[in-house]
């Protein structure tokens, strides 16, 4: 589903994607562990946005282009190294 000229991720209720997700859906929409979220953030492939002291969201583009790369990239996830190795 496109709208415009970005690709639009849908939720499992068929939604669009938010501006801003929670951790756990950027996860759940890129197929990785909520833990892997804040590995991507820290490498600074996913933009994190602060809302206060203790909120923070991911943004809707950071998880496009993310899924972007990796839809395009052959390069194995770690999962898939871990499991090929002997």
């Amino acid at each position: 589903m496109h709208r415009g000229n970005l690709p639009v991720l849908l939720l499992s209720s068929n939604e669009p994607l938010p501006i801003l997700l929670r951790f756990r859906e950027a996860a759940r929409e890129l197929g990785v562990c909520e833990r892997q979220i804040h590995n991507l953030v820290a490498q600074n492939l996913l933009e994190k946005v602060k809302l206060g002291t203790k909120t923070a969201r991911i943004t809707r583009t950071s998880v496009l282009k993310l899924a972007g790369q990796r839809a395009t990239d052959n390069t194995p996830t770690a999962a898939q190294a871990r499991t090929a190795q002997p």
